[in-house]
């Protein structure tokens, strides 16, 4: 039998974020797909983030306000955004995922 490189993936499992119901829907009924659904779930989070922070005085200042809002809840749950001393990142809970083929045609 001939493997298609599709097949190759079969069974791969990979960490992921979670997505709410409500906003896969949401986006499914708007663009008919959810192929980028993970990468536009969390700049759909990061611009409500932005938008609440209404005051900026400098650059500093905004990301300081960012990491110090707290808890979010948005299209990927509850999220926050934090700051170590190496990095500032989302905190999100993650998902796995596994690849399962779909035959077209």
């Amino acid at each position: 039998r001939q493997m298609c490189i599709r097949d190759s993936l079969e069974g791969a499992w990979f960490p992921t974020i979670s997505i709410t119901k409500e906003f896969h829907n949401k986006y499914l009924k708007k663009f008919g797909n959810d192929s980028v659904i993970s990468g536009a779930a969390n700049h759909y989070d990061i611009a409500y983030v932005l938008h609440s922070i209404k005051k900026r005085n400098s650059t500093q200042d905004l990301i300081t306000k960012i990491v110090e809002s707290g808890e979010h809840t948005g299209a990927v749950g509850k999220f926050a955004i934090k700051k170590t001393e190496e990095d500032r990142f989302f905190d999100i809970p993650l998902v796995i995922k596994s690849v399962k083929s779909e035959r077209l045609g």
